[in-house]
């Protein structure tokens, strides 16, 4: 009994100690664990506790890094400097010291701190690639180059020095001889992730793509979570116009940063040229929950970065909504961009195409002109330009920019192309033809060219050749609607009724949004005398695609006038004359309108002034007959 008496007060000695040891290991491994945990503050409250309690080199260490992690380097280098009194190992004391004194450009100082870590471990890697950093300080690259040979000769399983080489040989643009380093750490560490992404760098400055892709999906492999791998790939891709691949590796992308404003902006690049409208919108739609437009920008940084991610959703929303044929919404966007940028040339230009789509052609034109004021080489604009005036009808000025841009291009087949359609328009088949053949010479699977084609053969009576030449284009390109239109017209010509018909309707479902393809359809079934009640639907719909042409509610009058309703056929034709009085056609429909509906004196100053503007239109001899019978003649 006496023993254990005397046994009792030696384990409450043992359990006390114990306790303490406990205690103090806490503080300094709860220090270590805000340091992890970037939580610098409390990771040196907890430090300084266990310093209190007993004074280590360890803990002056964690303390000196909770400063660094701070920004309060005197305050660490103080906790160095009394961790370098006390007995124990100072490598770490010393390595951290010289550590800071380079981040201070004290490159003497750093290198003093690191020879002391030489003498007591000669083979410390770490201390030779220091004092290779300081001689880099210095201006002295051969030292440093030797310091980092001598690290890995020190420790050749130690990946550290092989980078830090790898990247001086880089900087003196020895970019074979720093893959062959890189490729020597991922000797000793195959999974070592950095020397595969510095390769990949190198890999792009030498052009050697196809590498460079290899480097980044190793990189995946080992890490598929690796956000910096994915983003560098997808750029990649994006610059080798892998677009499929680029969109691949920026949605993992998105999937590990779900907030990154620049990944939604190359997403939706991508998108867009990728022709995938609906997702470029989704992504835009992202970006303004990101970045709405009422966002604060007093703050003159904030502010510019808030313009640039408005200017670039209105912009690839505008592109988007023209993919998808909505130009009105996409004029919406393309008019907020302009009133954002109103010196950007690009911006103009898309806005011309938005009301280009919407037959806004002076708009159009107006928009093209301003783009080419502010860019003169931006040649898609000129083109557009181009195609507005010999929508309008002006083929001289549309042979005018033709003309500019093969001056800079001779070989540009578009240009050709628009130059042989605006001949065409103004009826120079011969010098038209030259432009057309001249336009698929330089691209032998021009479609539109070969439906032009088509066009000037069927006018001039060439039936056969038109009909190769349609049907060329329509192999090349089975969706244009211009090739089968055009195919109708030449059916329709040759009286081949059921083949004409078919042709104009598969017209219309290729292209529901073109006028004049129900329009055309509908002046050959009013024309036969067939499906009248279809034909007046079908020209109704062209004039409300495009109210004011003169060609489409002359249209509308015919088959008004075909059904019988004089009072509706002359209310068409009189508007389709506003639009063009010196057309004897539309003089002649309006003469026979008025005649129906017994209006025999006006009857007769139309179809007079019919014959005035072209004694010899198709149709002069029946106006010469009701003029002769009712005495007008």
């Amino acid at each position: 009994m006496r023993g254990l008496t005397l046994l009792i007060p030696f384990l409450m000695v043992i359990i006390l100690a114990s306790s303490i040891i406990g205690c103090r290991e806490t503080h300094y491994q709860r220090g270590m664990i805000y340091l992890r945990q970037g939580e610098f503050k409390k990771a040196e409250m907890e430090f300084k506790e266990e310093i209190r309690r007993n004074p280590s080199i360890r803990a002056y260490v964690g303390l000196a890094k909770a400063y660094r992690g701070q920004g309060r380097d005197n305050l660490a280098l103080d906790s160095l400097m009394k961790s370098m009194k006390l007995e124990g190992d100072k490598v770490e004391s010393y390595l951290l010291a010289a550590e800071i004194y380079l981040s201070r450009a004290q490159a003497e100082l750093a290198m003093d701190m690191c020879r002391r870590v030489i003498e007591i471990a000669p083979k410390n890697a770490h201390a030779y690639n220091l004092i290779a950093k300081a001689y880099l300080q210095r201006g002295r690259i051969d030292d440093a180059e030797k310091e980092f040979r001598t690290a890995i000769q020190m420790a050749p399983d130690q990946t550290e020095s092989y980078l830090n080489l790898g990247d001086l040989r880089v900087r003196m643009g020895r970019f074979k001889e720093a893959v062959k380093v890189y490729q020597g750490a991922l000797k000793v560490n195959p999974k070592l992730i950095p020397a595969h992404l510095r390769l990949a760098g190198i890999y792009l400055r030498l052009s050697e793509r196809d590498k460079a892709e290899s480097e980044y999906l190793k990189v995946i492999e080992i890490n598929p979570k690796h956000l910096e791998a994915r983003l560098a790939l997808g750029r990649l891709y994006m610059g080798m116009n892998r677009f499929e691949d680029a969109i691949s590796q920026f949605e993992e992308a998105r999937k590990l940063s779900p907030n990154s404003i620049p990944i939604y902006m190359n997403l939706a690049y991508l998108y867009n040229m990728h022709g995938d409208y609906h997702k470029v919108i989704q992504m835009c739609d992202r970006l303004s929950k990101f970045v709405p437009e009422n966002a604060d920008m007093n703050d003159p940084k904030v502010g510019q970065f808030v313009r640039s991610v408005l200017e670039f959703q209105f912009l690839h929303k505008g592109r988007a909504y023209l993919g998808l044929g909505d130009h009105l919404e996409a004029l919406k966007y393309l008019q907020r961009l302009v009133d954002m940028m109103p010196d950007s040339a690009v911006a103009h230009y898309r806005l011309g195409l938005a009301h280009a789509g919407l037959r806004n052609y002076r708009q159009a034109v107006m928009e093209y002109r301003r783009s080419l004021e502010l860019d003169p080489k931006l040649t898609t604009a000129r083109l557009k330009l181009a195609e507005a005036y010999i929508a309008l009808g002006e083929f001289g000025k549309a042979r005018e920019e033709c003309r500019a841009v093969l001056r800079g291009s001779p070989e540009s087949s578009e240009a050709h192309y628009l130059l042989g359609v605006a001949y065409l328009g103004g009826g120079d088949l011969k010098t038209a033809e030259g432009e057309l053949r001249r336009a698929i010479e330089l691209n032998s699977r021009y479609a539109k060219a070969y439906a032009a084609l088509g066009d000037l053969e069927r006018q001039a009576g060439r039936w056969v050749e038109a009909e190769r030449d349609y049907g060329k284009s329509i192999s090349f390109d089975p969706n244009l609607s211009s090739a089968h239109r055009g195919l109708g017209d030449l059916y329709a010509a040759e009286g081949k009724r059921e083949r004409a018909i078919a042709e104009y309707r598969k017209a219309i479902e290729l292209e529901p949004d073109s006028p004049i393809n129900y329009n055309n359809l509908a002046w050959y079934l009013a024309s036969e005398g067939v499906n009248l009640d279809e034909a007046l639907r079908l020209a109704q719909k062209a004039v409300s695609l495009e109210p004011r042409s003169p060609i489409f509610l002359d249209t509308l009058g015919m088959v008004y006038y075909r059904k019988g309703m004089f009072d509706e056929a002359i209310t068409n034709l009189l508007g389709a004359k506003v639009g063009a009085r010196d057309n004897p056609l539309i003089s002649y429909h309006l003469g026979l309108a008025y005649y129906g509906a017994g209006r025999r004196e006006d009857a007769a100053r139309e179809l007079t002034e019919a014959l005035r503007l072209n004694p010899n239109f198709e149709g002069s001899k029946e106006a010469k007959k009701i003029l002769k019978e009712i005495g007008g003649g």
